[in-house]
């Protein structure tokens, strides 16, 4: 007997939908917790746990989500489905990458652009600008376009950085 949850002909049905476009963009689903399930909820996925791979949902719930990016949710579906990892259940939601605010050297420092956006490296123990030049959800190399500029970024090895919010981009 499968540890996992097993989708009745209505659920298959559900499911199959799942990779309908919604308006220009495919619309990127997954299952979340009832209790996070809330337009505007971010999360890092951060792989799947032990119990999750003995369930046919999977490849439904995180097939499509990458391992250390961050996600907000955008729009939820009325199905819900049993989970053995959630307390009462999952909800079909519809997300995307949430955009990052991250640490850009002034060169890069313009709104519109599109740059490949990498790590500051830095040699300063607890340095309190740590957050915004290693953000969570972006890796070196991301292609990213820079949507805003805010501040100056305080940078103890005399870095002239800005912070900018920035989308990934294909």
């Amino acid at each position: 007997m499968s540890r996992g949850y097993r989708p009745n002909e209505e659920t298959e049905r559900f499911l199959a939908s799942l990779g309908e476009k919604l308006g220009e963009r495919a619309a990127l689903i997954t299952f979340c917790g009832l209790k996070q399930a809330r337009i505007g909820f971010r999360f890092v996925h951060l792989g799947p746990a032990n119990r999750c791979l003995g369930c046919d949902l999977h490849r439904f719930c995180q097939g499509r989500l990458q391992e250390g990016r961050v996600y907000v949710i955008v729009g939820l579906r009325p199905k819900t489905f049993p989970c053995a990892l959630h307390e009462g259940g999952v909800r079909a939601a519809e997300v995307e990458e949430a955009t990052i605010e991250a640490a850009v050297p002034v060169r890069s420092a313009i709104e519109g652009a599109v740059i490949l956006f990498n790590q500051q490296e830095c040699q300063v123990r607890n340095c309190p600008s740590t957050q915004s030049c290693h953000p969570i959800g972006l890796f070196n190399g991301d292609r990213c376009q820079l949507l805003s500029l805010s501040g100056k970024v305080g940078c103890p090895e005399g870095r002239e950085l800005r912070t900018a919010l920035l989308k990934r981009t294909p």
